[in-house]
């Protein structure tokens, strides 16, 4: 299934619900509220799950990963465009992965009040898993930005 109108309208509003959690573990990484309200706004993608390199302490971390889900106009968007922008981004010593994923249940917990722990349908839609892996932190702003000003343009 593909990002449709009303999925938009869900996952922006489980967004919301997402930036008011204050577990430390749960809440949003502070690299990633301005450029996923940026993504959630475009017309196209909207985040469905996100992590910021070494936030709250995590000292051997070196990861931000980005999880989008997307219309089918979103779909071409990535493959033509945003991937082979994204890439050329970073040197050989960066690793910039993504992984496109195919729908897919969700095991359901009433640990915290947002979608991805209640819904048993928040991943059963067309998404794309984005990974950084670099020890340096300027990569990872420079990942944040450009993700968020790329695909906000469609």
């Amino acid at each position: 299934m593909y990002l449709t109108t009303e999925l938009k309208s869900y996952y922006v509003e489980d967004f919301r619900k997402l930036q008011k959690i204050t577990d430390p573990y749960w809440k949003l990484d502070s690299g990633v509220i301005d450029p996923c309200l940026k993504i959630n706004a475009s017309k196209n993608f909207r985040t469905l799950f996100s992590k910021y390199s070494n936030d709250i302490g995590w000292s051997v971390d070196i990861i931000s990963y980005l999880r989008l889900a997307y219309t089918k106009s979103g779909e071409t968007l990535l493959k033509n465009e945003i991937i082979p922008i994204m890439t050329s981004l970073f040197s050989d010593n960066v690793k910039l992965n993504y992984y496109f994923k195919e729908p897919e249940d969700n095991e359901v917990s009433d640990y915290l009040h947002i979608g991805c722990f209640t819904n048993p349908d928040y991943f059963r839609i067309k998404s794309i898993h984005l990974e950084l892996t670099s020890p340096d932190e300027d990569e990872h702003k420079l990942f944040w930005s450009n993700i968020s000003s790329i695909v906000s343009e469609y």
